[in-house]
């Protein structure tokens, strides 16, 4: 997958975990250059098809695309948290390849894993919820 910005970008001096991400999105969201989602190679015209399922578009365009199909998902569960009967949270996050990998090397940067137990799934889920999936019990 392509990184289309370096993580040095000014972010500010922040401690806040969520306004981190949120401006690592909202700036990646602005890119309009298009790339396969598929095989990570940049939209050529002159060659395609870039690999046998290619995904062309940017990476709003395949963020909309995940945000949509976690919609559909979460129409088919029981209930909005799928909760088990003590009410315990269960979660998943399905985001966009691109934006996993910018916020995994932004956590590097600042040695700690993006996703390294059940309660970051859950923060995750909880503060982008477009991106959360409930999952069923």
């Amino acid at each position: 997958m392509p990184q289309h910005f370096p993580l040095n970008f000014m972010l500010g001096r922040t401690h806040d975990r969520e306004l981190a991400y949120r401006a690592i999105i909202n700036r990646a969201l602005k890119d309009n250059r298009k790339y396969c989602n598929y095989c990570g190679k940049a939209y050529n015209p002159k060659r395609m098809p870039c690999c046998e399922s290619p995904e062309i578009g940017t990476n709003a365009q395949h963020a909309w695309a995940v945000a949509k199909q976690c919609k559909l998902i979460r129409e088919t569960r029981d209930k909005e948290t799928a909760a088990t009967k003590d009410n315990s949270m269960r979660w998943g996050v399905s985001l966009p390849p691109w934006m996993y990998e910018m916020l995994d090397n932004y956590e590097k940067l600042h040695n700690r894993r993006l996703i390294s137990s059940q309660a970051d799934i859950n923060w995750l889920a909880k503060t982008f919820k477009t991106f959360a999936i409930p999952r069923k019990v």
